[in-house]
C-alpha cells in the first residue's frame, strides 16, 4: 500500500535530523585531546543507578517545541512532549504506553510505545531523535553532551570559576555552549546548541536538570477509563476492528506519530510560515480539517489532563511542574537520593470511611436520585408485570402441552404465549439497560472520588519522602482483611478527610509524627481459616443443612418418580384403541389428576431446594463475617501483647489472583500462634505469656517495592500464553456448565490447571525480585495491578518507592518466560 503521509513524515524528520547534525561532523575537523572534566560530565541515560529530569527547548521551522524528560530506576522513563506556544502537551510517553494528541484524527491516540529522547554522537555525526519507539523496539533515553563536544575540540574554548565550568564552540554551521557543575563528576546545568545555517536559525536550550531527585508529579500513566470519559480517545490496538476508512486515517496517524511529524502539525496551525513549509512537502496534510479538530480537541484535552494531575499551565511556567513543598525538597538536587525503598514511611487509612465521608458522595447521591431513583416506582411495577407475565407464559406452556387441543386453539394459545414472552423479554432488556447505565455510572463516580482521595494523598510525599498507604478497610478474594492488624499511630483517615473536604492535599506533615521503626509480623489467614475450630463448626452447620435437606429432597423425588411412571402408564393407556369413550374420558381424567400432582410435587420440590440452598448461603455467608472477625481479634490481641504495629495477610488475594503482598521474605509469621489461640476455649484463656513478644522485625530493616502484575502479564511471553490458557479455560468451563453431567470435580480439574498456570509466572516474578544483586533484598512487595473489594490495590497511595515491573518483565523475557 502507498502511504503518503509516510513519505511526508520522514522528509520532515529528515530535515531535523539534517539541522541538528550540522552541530558535529567528526570527519572534517581535526582532533585534539579535549580537557578531562568534558569526558567525565554524565552520560543520561535509561539504566542509570540515579534518577534524572531535563527540560529541552526546541526551536526549529519557526516551530517551538518543549520536552520535559524523567528518568528514575529500575526502569521509570517518561517523556512529555508539549507545544511550546502555550504548552499544551502533544504527547505523553511513559513506560511503555503513549497518548498523542492526534490531529489527523481529532482524538487522542493510545499505543504501546516506549518514550525514548536521543542526542548523541554515533557514526560520526549527531543522532537527535525524541517522541517514541513501537512496541517491540526498545525505547530509550540517551543524551550524551561530552560526545558532541569532545568532537568539537579542536575549536574548544572553556573557562572555569567558583560557580563552574564552560565550554563553548562556535563556528558558520553550528554553535555550542556546555554549562556545568564545579563538582565532580561535573553535572550539566544547562546546554545550548545553534544552527545559524538554518533557515529560520534552529536553537536547542536544554535546561532545568535535576539529579537525583523524586519523580515528578507529572511523571505517571494516565488513567484510560477516565480518559475516555473527557475525550475522544482511541486505543491502536483496537484498530484492526474499525471500518477501513477509519483504519486508514489511523494508519496515517501512526505514520506521522513515528516519524516525530504529528508534533509540528499542531504548533503549524498557528503559524503561517510554519504550515507553509509543511504544505510545501504534500497536499495530503489538510489543515483546515486540522484546526476544526482543534477546535474540538484541545480544551477537552486540558480538562481530562487537570483532572488526572498534569497541569499544562505549570508546565509551560516553569522549568519543571512541581507544586509546593516538593518544590523545596528538589531545590538541592545534589544531596537528595533516588528512592530505594527502604524503611519508607507507613501509614493506614479506612478507605471505606473516607470514601463515605467525602464531600462529593452527597453530590453524586442527588444525582444518582436524579439520574436513576426518580423512576424507580416505574421501573419496578415493570418488573411486578413481568414476572406476572412470565406465570401465564409458564401456564400457557403447561395447556400447550396437553394433547386434547385442536389445531386452532393451539395456534391462539401460541400466539398468545409469544405475545406475553415478547413483552417479558422487552421489559426484562429494558430493566437491563437501566441496571447496566447505573452500574456504569456508579463505577464512574467511585473512580472519580477515588483517583481525588488518592491526588490528596499524593500530598503526603511533597516533601520527597517515600510514602506508603494502605487500605485497612480492604479485604481480599476470600473476604478476610488485608491489614489485620494496625496500630492508631499509623492512622490518617481523619487528616485524609480534614485535607479532602478543604480541597487540599493532605500535608506532608502528617507523617512526621508516624513511627518510622513500626514493629511488623505477617499472618496465612487462609490457612487460619481451613484450621481454626470456628470454621469447622460453619461447615458442620453447612454439612447438617444438605444432610437434612437432601433425606427430604431424595424422598420426595422418590415419590415424584412414581408419580411420572403412573402418568406415563395413565398416558399410554389412554392412546390404545378398544376403550370406549366413557373408559377414554376416566382415564383422561385420572390422567389430568395425576399430572397436576406431578407438577404441584415438583413445584414443591424447587422450594424444598431453594431453600436448602439459601440456608446454606445464610451459614456460609454468616460463617464468612464471624470466622474473620474472630481471627481479626485474635490477631489484635496477639498484636498489642507483642506490641506490633502492622500484621499483613500474608496470601490474601486479589481480583487478579494473585497476592496482594506478592513478595514476602524476612516477615515473623504468626499462623500457627493464631491458631493456637483461636483452637483454645475461648480467646480470652491465653495467658500474655503464649504471645509472640519477640516475633516481630523492625521497618527499619525492610525494604519496599510495588509491581503490577497486569502488566507482567501482558508484557511476557508466559503472561501471554496464560491469557490464551485462561481464554481456553473459559470455553471449557462454559461447554461443561451446558452439558448434563455437570461433574464439580471436572470443572475443579479445568479450573486448577488455569491455576497452576498463574501461579508459576507469580513464582518467576519472585524468584526475579529475590534475585536481585545488592542488599538489602527486598522484603515486601505490594502487588498494584489487581483491586481489593474496595475498587483499589491495597497500597492505595505509593511514592517514591521502587517499582519493579519493568524489572521482571525484562527479566522473564530475557528468559523466554
Amino acid at each position: 500500500m502507498n502511504h503518503p503521509i509516510r513519505r511526508v513524515a520522514q522528509s520532515i524528520f529528515t530535515a531535523l535530523g539534517l539541522a541538528v547534525a550540522l552541530m558535529a561532523n567528526a570527519s572534517a575537523e581535526t582532533r585534539v585531546d579535549p580537557p578531562k572534566w568534558i569526558s567525565e560530565v554524565p552520560v543520561l541515560r535509561s539504566g542509570n543507578a540515579e534518577s534524572f529530569q531535563f527540560r529541552a527547548n526546541m526551536e526549529m521551522f519557526g516551530i517551538h517545541l518543549i520536552a520535559y524528560v524523567s528518568w528514575a530506576p529500575p526502569d521509570h522513563r517518561a517523556v512529555i512532549l508539549c507545544d511550546g506556544s502555550d504548552g499544551l502537551p502533544l504527547l505523553i510517553s511513559v513506560d511503555g504506553h503513549a497518548w498523542t494528541y492526534d490531529l489527523v484524527s481529532g482524538q487522542i491516540l493510545r499505543g504501546k510505545d516506549e518514550p525514548s529522547f536521543e542526542v548523541r554522537v554515533k557514526n560520526e555525526r549527531v543522532d537527535f531523535a525524541f517522541g517514541t519507539k513501537p512496541a517491540g523496539q526498545s525505547g530509550s533515553i540517551h543524551v550524551d553532551f561530552a560526545s558532541i563536544f569532545s568532537r568539537k575540540s579542536a575549536a574548544l574554548q572553556t573557562t572555569e570559576d567558583s560557580k563552574g565550568r564552560v565550554a563553548t564552540f562556535a563556528s558558520s554551521e553550528s554553535e555550542g555552549t556546555l554549562r556545568v557543575t564545579s563538582s565532580n563528576p561535573p553535572r550539566p546545568t544547562s546546554v545550548l546548541f545553534v544552527i545559524p545555517s538554518a533557515n529560520p536559525p534552529a536553537r536547542i536550550e536544554f535546561d532545568a536538570f535535576r539529579f537525583g531527585a523524586p519523580i515528578p508529579q507529572w511523571h505517571h500513566s494516565l488513567d484510560t477509563e477516565a480518559l475516555v470519559r473527557d475525550v475522544p480517545y482511541c486505543d491502536m490496538e483496537d484498530m484492526k476492528d474499525f471500518p477501513k476508512e477509519k483504519q486508514e486515517m489511523l494508519e496515517a496517524s501512526k505514520h506521522l506519530m513515528l516519524a516525530g511529524a504529528t508534533f509540528l502539525i499542531r504548533p503549524a496551525i498557528h503559524d503561517l510560515g510554519a504550515r507553509q513549509k509543511l504544505e510545501g512537502l504534500s497536499v495530503k496534510i489538510d489543515f483546515k480539517q486540522m484546526e476544526l479538530h482543534e477546535k474540538l480537541l484541545s480544551k477537552a484535552w486540558l480538562g481530562a489532563l487537570k483532572h488526572q494531575g498534569i497541569d499544562p499551565a505549570k508546565l509551560a511556567a516553569g522549568p519543571m511542574p512541581i507544586d509546593g513543598a516538593r518544590a523545596a525538597a528538589d531545590a538541592a538536587p545534589e544531596t537528595s537520593k533516588t528512592p530505594n525503598g527502604l524503611n519508607p514511611a507507613l501509614v493506614v487509612i479506612d478507605l471505606g470511611r473516607v470514601f463515605a465521608g467525602h464531600p462529593e458522595m452527597e453530590k453524586a447521591q442527588r444525582e444518582f436520585t436524579a439520574r436513576f431513583a426518580s423512576d424507580n416506582e416505574a421501573r419496578q411495577g415493570e418488573i411486578a408485570i413481568a414476572k406476572k407475565l412470565a406465570g401465564e407464559v409458564a401456564e400457557l406452556d403447561g395447556k400447550l402441552a396437553n394433547s386434547d387441543l385442536g389445531e386452532i386453539q393451539k395456534k391462539e394459545l401460541a400466539r398468545l404465549r409469544e405475545d406475553k414472552d415478547a413483552e417479558v423479554r422487552r421489559i426484562n432488556e429494558r430493566t437491563a439497560a437501566v441496571n447496566t447505565a447505573m452500574e456504569k455510572w456508579k463505577a464512574a463516580k467511585h473512580d472519580e472520588i477515588v483517583k481525588n482521595i488518592e491526588s490528596a494523598l499524593h500530598g503526603l510525599s511533597n516533601g520527597g519522602e517515600s510514602v506508603i498507604v494502605l487500605d485497612k478497610s480492604a479485604s481480599s478474594s476470600n473476604k478476610v482483611p488485608a491489614v489485620v492488624f494496625s496500630s492508631e499511630a499509623m492512622e490518617i483517615s481523619e487528616k485524609a478527610l480534614e485535607a479532602i473536604r478543604s480541597g487540599k492535599p493532605i500535608s506532608p506533615d502528617v507523617i512526621k509524627n508516624v513511627p518510622r521503626k513500626l514493629r511488623i509480623a505477617g499472618v496465612d489467614l487462609y490457612k487460619v481459616f481451613n484450621s481454626v475450630h470456628q470454621t469447622t463448626e460453619v461447615n458442620d452447620k453447612i454439612d447438617e443443612v444438605v444432610r437434612s435437606s437432601n433425606a427430604e429432597i431424595k424422598a420426595r423425588m422418590d415419590s415424584l418418580t412414581v408419580l411420572m411412571n403412573e402418568v406415563n402408564r395413565l398416558a399410554s393407556e389412554v392412546q390404545q384403541t378398544g376403550l370406549d369413550d366413557p373408559q377414554k374420558e376416566e382415564k383422561k381424567k385420572v390422567l389430568n389428576e395425576k399430572a397436576k400432582l406431578l407438577q404441584k410435587g415438583d413445584e414443591e420440590l424447587k422450594k424444598v431446594e431453594s431453600a436448602r440452598d439459601r440456608q446454606f448461603t445464610e451459614i456460609k455467608e454468616a460463617g464468612m463475617v464471624r470466622v474473620p472477625r474472630e481471627m481479626q481479634k485474635a490477631v489484635a490481641e496477639l498484636a498489642r501483647k507483642a506490641g506490633a504495629d502492622l500484621v499483613l495477610d500474608s496470601t490474601g488475594q486479589n481480583s487478579g489472583g494473585v497476592a496482594m503482598a506478592l513478595h514476602f521474605k524476612g516477615i515473623p509469621d504468626w499462623t500457627e500462634s493464631v491458631i493456637e489461640k483461636m483452637n483454645s476455649a475461648s480467646l480470652e484463656a491465653k495467658s500474655p505469656d503464649d504471645a509472640p513478644l519477640n516475633q516481630t522485625i523492625s521497618s527499619e530493616k525492610l525494604r519496599f517495592g510495588i509491581l503490577d502484575f497486569q502488566r507482567v502479564l501482558s508484557g511476557t511471553p508466559a503472561g501471554e500464553a496464560f491469557k490464551r490458557k485462561e481464554a481456553e479455560t473459559t470455553a471449557k468451563l462454559k461447554e461443561l456448565a451446558a452439558k448434563e453431567d455437570n461433574e464439580q470435580n471436572a470443572k475443579d480439574a479445568i479450573f486448577n490447571e488455569g491455576r497452576a498456570a498463574l501461579d508459576s509466572i507469580v513464582a518467576a516474578a519472585n524468584n526475579v525480585i529475590a534475585a536481585q544483586k545488592g542488599a538489602p533484598d527486598f522484603n515486601i512487595v505490594f502487588e498494584i495491578g489487581g483491586k481489593t473489594d474496595n475498587g483499589t490495590p491495597l497500597a492505595v497511595s505509593y511514592d517514591h518507592v521502587p517499582d519493579l515491573t519493568e524489572m521482571v518483565i525484562k527479566a522473564l523475557t530475557e528468559k523466554g518466560q
